[in-house]
């Protein structure tokens, strides 16, 4: 026994930042503002009310995990903002770990989860639904499910949100096969607000998308402004920005203010991929006397949007939907054809075309063919959804005269 005991007093010494995985069950209880410090695992039974602060003292892995019937993690109020608090959160360093999963989060007007640092988290199988309140006259969920971070995963998840479900915004970010309903505010999947979007990896896959989100009569300019709010996808990017993947959306209903909003603000976003399917279509809206595009790429201050495919079926891709401002290269796919634009001027839609057919304006085509035909050739019309190209007295189609 005593050379046991002088065993582990060695082991200290050389390793003293060393900790040992640890157990914990709550069961039906108040756990107030908990500080967890030591790897381990953490069982939820029941339903269990309040906050947890990760602050591990040593490298390792943590697994949150709801065990029994219907268990329940309810987070509390924090004092200070509604906002970015998270009632599990914290920063996990490179060579330590999260596992979240099988539970209900509930959250009280909050993040339920917010988490940062180079340390990988994963949270499955958890359904996240908010405290029910009244806005305007209509019910909502709590605010949004969080930020699981950088290197991060979340998936087969089930989100009932009334602002930002899901929130790629951090590089090496992944959501896939969850279900969002959505009350009324929002985005479905955010990539990012200003700064916060950066660096490549961000990717949402196999999302379906239900429920409301409301116009705003409050945006004096909803086509042109910087708020990518109440969209399906939006993001404001003030960092370069790349590697953006969305692949098997499927959106049910046309409740929802727009589709996509992605505004480059004086950065780079490129390689953007955008493939799904819209299953009832889609409606530009208006409020207070302004329509708002129900597809909006808009790039300013010197910033551009690289490299972009919408690939949302025929309807998405015409071009009545789309505003195209700036220096934008955006490709729609739809109705088994598919054309491109790359746009440089500030018209409200100078984007590429629908369903099988290259063009709705001779500005389109433009866009499409300008410095991209040979000796002598110009743009004469838009035809037919067919881009005319003339050399004198002789007129063919754009796409048979290109260099």
């Amino acid at each position: 026994m005593k050379k046991l005991s002088q065993l582990f007093a060695i082991v200290f010494v050389l390793f003293p930042s060393l900790s040992f995985a640890v157990t914990v069950n709550w069961k039906n209880q108040n756990i107030g503002e908990y500080n967890l410090k030591q790897p381990g695992t953490y069982r939820i039974e029941g339903k269990v009310v309040g906050n947890i602060n990760i602050n591990l003292q040593s490298q390792g892995a943590v697994i949150i995990e709801g065990v029994g019937n219907n268990p329940t993690f309810e987070g509390k109020p924090r004092p200070g903002s509604r906002r970015h608090v998270g009632h599990i959160k914290g920063e996990l360093k490179s060579g330590s770990s999260i596992k979240i999963r099988n539970i209900t989060l509930a959250h009280n007007r909050q993040h339920i989860i917010d988490f940062g640092g180079a340390g990988r988290k994963h949270v499955h199988d958890v359904t996240f639904i908010g405290q029910t309140r009244t806005v305007n006259g209509q019910k909502v969920f709590g605010v949004a499910p969080g930020n699981v971070g950088g290197n991060g995963l979340i998936e087969n998840c089930i989100m009932h949100a009334g602002d930002d479900a899901h929130q790629p915004s951090r590089p090496n970010t992944v959501y896939k096969n969850n279900e969002i309903t959505m009350y009324n505010n929002g985005s479905a999947i955010q990539f990012g607000w200003g700064k916060r979007a950066s660096g490549a990896k961000h990717y949402a896959q196999n999302i379906t998308v239900k429920g409301k989100i409301g116009v705003n009569s409050g945006h004096q300019n909803p086509n042109t402004d910087n708020n990518p709010g109440r969209s399906i996808m939006g993001g404001i990017f003030e960092n370069n920005t790349n590697d953006i993947k969305v692949t098997g959306l499927k959106v049910h209903g046309t409740d929802y203010a727009r589709i996509v909003k992605f505004v480059a603000d004086g950065a780079t976003l490129k390689d953007v991929h955008i493939q799904g399917k819209l299953l009832n279509g889609l409606t530009n809206k208006t409020a207070g006397g302004k329509t708002w595009k129900q597809i909006v790429l808009v790039a300013k201050n010197g910033g551009r949007i690289q490299n972009a495919v919408i690939d949302l079926g025929p309807e998405a891709a015409k071009s009545k939907y789309h505003h195209i401002q700036g220096n934008v290269d955006v490709k729609f796919i739809g109705g088994g054809g598919s054309s491109s634009s790359s746009s440089s001027s500030s018209s409200s839609s100078n984007s590429s075309s629908s369903g099988g057919g290259e063009c709705n304006t001779k500005a389109n085509c433009q866009t499409i063919y300008n410095g991209k035909l040979k000796n002598g050739w110009k743009v004469k019309s838009c035809t037919n959804s067919k881009c005319k190209c003339k050399k004198g007295s002789k007129t063919r189609n754009c796409s048979a005269v290109k260099k």
